[in-house]
């Protein structure tokens, strides 16, 4: 036999050795397991590229001067895609991108900005299951048509009444008609959300609202108790909670919980998927379970979390 002939051609050498089934099922749950290699894996071929970048993309964060993408483990060790190449993926409308964003936090308080992500971004990313808005100082009506438009948005984060503005917050507007997790990131007083049980009432999917810094927490409890559709009525803050509170009459369903930062806590939620909302539901449960005194409504962070967050703070002042 020629020995020449027993050598791999160039063509055997760049072919796959496994199945294309089970070669892509290996990168995906390689990808999967461990986040941070995948921008190594998706140059070892164009097929990997292509079943790996919706993975790349699913979790963004934006500020006004970076966008991080894939949280990885460990968590001090976050990716940044560069804005020119995120205008790229977007202008050449990407599928692996447009169709890939699942969860984003827009962190954009320079208005120039903004606006930009808010046009780019917002457009782009139809698939959207969950948005954090925490940009208040430059959001605006404007931005409503846009969310609106967002028909697999389930979790939003937003400062409802600016966004609303002039106009009062319409809980029964096309933006709530799949939203089944809010976080109200606005102040709330009893006296200004009087009113607010009933209008809550409007958005038909409802299930978990979450208040932020709010003072008078029994009060405020007590506008929105008589919902029965709400399985989870969640008081979060930076600020001190007393660890006794109450509410003016027993409720399973409120929980009161603390966060360092907002876009901190978002990241260690995206990396452990292990929430707060997740959190909030095993101590209800845990409750009704017996397991925790129905008396008790205020949980404390994880051992760790308060050590992990400050460690991606300082690593990257965020």
């Amino acid at each position: 036999m020629n020995p020449l002939a027993q050598r791999p051609t160039v063509s055997t050498l760049l072919s796959p050795r496994l199945p294309l089934e089970l070669e892509r099922f290996v990168f995906e749950l390689a990808a999967h397991r461990q986040r941070s290699d995948i921008p190594r894996f998706i140059r070892v071929a164009w097929r990997v590229k292509e079943w790996l970048e919706p993975v790349l993309y699913q979790f963004l964060l934006a500020t006004a001067y970076s966008i991080h993408y894939l949280p990885p483990q460990p968590v001090h060790r976050l990716p940044r895609i560069r804005t020119e190449k995120l205008l790229s993926l977007i202008s050449t409308k990407s599928p692996p991108f447009c169709n890939s964003v699942q969860r984003l936090l827009l962190n954009l308080d320079v208005e120039r900005h903004a606006q930009l992500f808010y046009l780019v971004i917002l457009a782009a990313c139809s698939q959207l299951t969950e948005l954090y808005f925490l940009s208040r100082r430059c959001l605006n009506s404007a931005y409503l048509p846009r969310l609106c438009e967002l028909n697999s948005l389930h979790r939003l984060a937003v400062d409802a009444p600016r966004l609303f503005h002039p106009n009062p917050v319409d809980y029964g507007s096309s933006l709530f008609r799949n939203i089944t997790h809010f976080e109200l990131l606005s102040y709330c007083d009893p006296d200004t959300c009087s009113g607010i049980g009933e209008e809550l009432a409007h958005a038909p999917s409802l299930t978990h609202i979450a208040f932020h810094n709010t003072v008078n927490i029994p009060a405020i409890h007590a506008c929105v108790r008589a919902n029965s559709h709400l399985t989870c009525i969640l008081f979060r803050s930076n600020l001190p909670i007393h660890p006794h509170i109450r509410p003016l009459s027993p409720d399973v369903r409120m929980v009161c919980m603390p966060y360092d930062n907002l876009v901190l806590s978002w990241f260690r939620g995206v990396t452990s998927g292990h929430d707060h909302w997740a959190a909030a539901d095993e101590f209800i449960a845990a409750k009704r379970a017996g397991k925790i005194d129905p008396s008790v409504y205020f949980t404390a962070p994880e051992p760790d979390f308060r050590d992990e967050l400050n460690g991606i703070q300082r690593n990257y002042k965020i």
